[in-house]
């Protein structure tokens, strides 16, 4: 995504490590272990109790795909429907 979105200004970034979830990010960050790019729902929590801080990145607008995914369209209950319809919506 980094390359994608900051193309040559991301050879100034040193990339430390890759962690394989949005929570051990959050606990590395945590713990000083750096800073991260991450989703900003998946940081509302944190940041509203002060445990993270959000900084806004001027001039860039960072974008992420989404995908969903069901096992097939026939087995997608009411409330199931329901959340895709809110995520269609609103992203």
């Amino acid at each position: 995504m980094l390359r994608d979105q900051l193309g040559a200004s991301e050879t100034a970034l040193r990339v430390a490590r890759q962690l394989g979830s949005t929570e051990a990010v959050k606990q590395a960050v945590r713990h000083r272990l750096g800073v991260s790019l991450v989703i900003a729902a998946a940081v509302r929590d944190e940041v509203a109790n002060g445990e993270l801080r959000a900084v806004t990145i001027e001039g860039r607008a960072l974008t992420k795909r989404l995908f969903w995914i069901t096992r097939t369209p026939s087995a997608a209950s009411h409330s199931l429907q329901a959340f895709r319809n809110v995520l269609v919506e609103h992203y």
